[in-house]
């Protein structure tokens, strides 16, 4: 076997990890599309200044939460509607009488890092609805009482023929969500980013809507799944 010096074998074995190193960080940078064929999703940790992209992760409070009002879930927001029709009524002809809409941005976290999305409701959403419905054979539940009443509608839960049809989206704590937005570097205010001492200060990501556009949310299964 030939004579290899030893410094000769650390500079192969600093090359080699390097070149693994390098394949590594080649592989979590990589893009990956939907099943929906939608945009590219990008890790928060490669999401570059002013770039326009696709994040991917677990919804975390950054701030106040709400519960539900139909489903009982902790969600960072939620919009709820109430529309009133007679028995027999196409949904169409069903009109409007409650509308409750609760937002506060929030931040998702893809394992790479956590974004900040600044959205109180100028979003495209693609969410789950839970339906409910009361009126004519259907009794009015407890959640639904305790809507109608906040609202000052406690007449709704005593008619014999009107029909109500309740519907909640919600963007839940712990769920899994996507978010395409335009992304903008700014200092972290965490105590933890002042505590790491010198060099450049740390940033967060942050996702704004698009100038002309919203923000686009989706927990629609196709967006989520590669």
């Amino acid at each position: 076997m030939p004579h290899v010096p030893v410094l000769g074998l650390l500079a192969l074995g600093g090359l080699a990890a390097a070149i693994a190193m390098a394949r590594m960080i080649k592989r979590t940078a990589r893009p990956t599309t939907s099943a929906a064929g939608a945009r590219t999703v990008t890790p928060v940790e490669w999401f570059a200044e002013g770039e326009v992209g696709r994040v991917r992760g677990i919804v975390v409070a950054d701030g106040p939460t709400y519960v539900g009002p139909l489903s009982g879930r902790t969600c960072v927001g939620y919009e709820l509607t109430v529309r009133l029709g007679a028995p027999g009524a196409d949904d169409a002809e069903y009109a409007e009488v409650i509308r409750e809409v609760r937002w506060h941005p929030f931040a998702i976290d893809d394992g790479t890092g956590r974004a900040l999305v600044r959205f109180e409701g100028d979003a495209h959403l693609t969410l789950g609805v839970v339906a409910t419905e009361a009126g004519g054979a259907d009794a009015v539940e407890a959640d639904e009482r305790a809507i109608l009443d906040r609202h000052q509608q406690p007449a709704l839960r005593h008619g014999r023929t009107p029909e109500l049809r309740f519907r909640e989206r919600a963007i839940a704590v712990g769920e899994l969500i996507s978010v395409t937005g335009r992304g903008v570097r700014e200092a972290d205010p965490s105590p933890r980013a002042a505590d790491l001492g010198r060099g450049a200060p740390p940033t967060r990501l942050v996702l704004h809507p698009i100038a002309g556009q919203p923000l686009v949310l989706s927990t629609d299964p196709a967006d989520l799944n590669d």
